[in-house]
């Protein structure tokens, strides 16, 4: 029996060692992107509604099982979309969009050999781009509802949200261009180099 052309691609793909970086690199920066927005999704409220540390975590307290789990006891995740939804920092359409980044994230956790034969991994951009403008979209109203009106440091003045500026995105771009555009990082490494007392290179 004939070996099909997909599956001769596959093989192609699987012994060109170039390409098999590439599609390992773009899924790094696919998962990694993702479970940072997960992370910052849950934490946020939970650090804020819980009251009290065991170890190193918060505590989950009756109150914020009745304001965030009681909305999905089942996907702690999706039960955190939905308190940041009632509090006016997202919409349905950003739901959904957490909903497909996730559908693709566990397909290539879980089917990583057959995932590495897929060409969009050669750029995972557009995928990153939905996480990316999400978490910033959290994080801006998470500084501007929460944060400054909390910080007596803020009192009386007028913050334009959208010039907030967030380490988690900053630390996502600098990944997605160490990847996919390590020359834009030249300026900064040079920085760094000064800084660290040793030549550029």
């Amino acid at each position: 029996m004939p070996t099909s052309e997909a599956v001769l691609k596959a093989w192609d793909d699987y012994l060109t060692p170039n390409v098999m970086q590439r599609r390992m690199q773009g899924a790094a920066v696919f998962i990694t992107s993702f479970e940072v927005l997960k992370d910052i999704v849950i934490a946020h409220p939970l650090d804020f509604i819980s009251l009290g540390w065991e170890g190193d975590r918060p505590t989950k307290s009756p109150r914020y099982k009745e304001e965030v789990l009681s909305l999905d006891k089942n996907d702690q995740a999706h039960a955190s979309l939905l308190w940041w939804r009632n509090a006016g920092a997202i919409d349905d359409a950003d739901i959904d969009t957490f909903k497909a980044v996730r559908t693709l994230r566990n397909k290539v956790v879980h089917e990583m050999g057959s995932t590495l034969t897929e060409e969009w991994l050669d750029d995972v951009t557009p995928p990153f781009i939905l996480i990316r403008d999400l978490l910033l979209k959290v994080e801006r109203w998470w500084v501007a509802e929460i944060e400054i009106p909390t910080s007596p440091d803020f009192d009386g003045e007028e913050i334009d949200r959208n010039e907030i500026q967030a380490g988690s995105v900053m630390n996502l771009e600098l990944m997605h261009q160490a990847v996919y555009a390590p020359e834009a990082l030249d300026k900064l490494r040079e920085g760094v180099n000064e800084l660290l007392g040793r030549p550029s290179q």
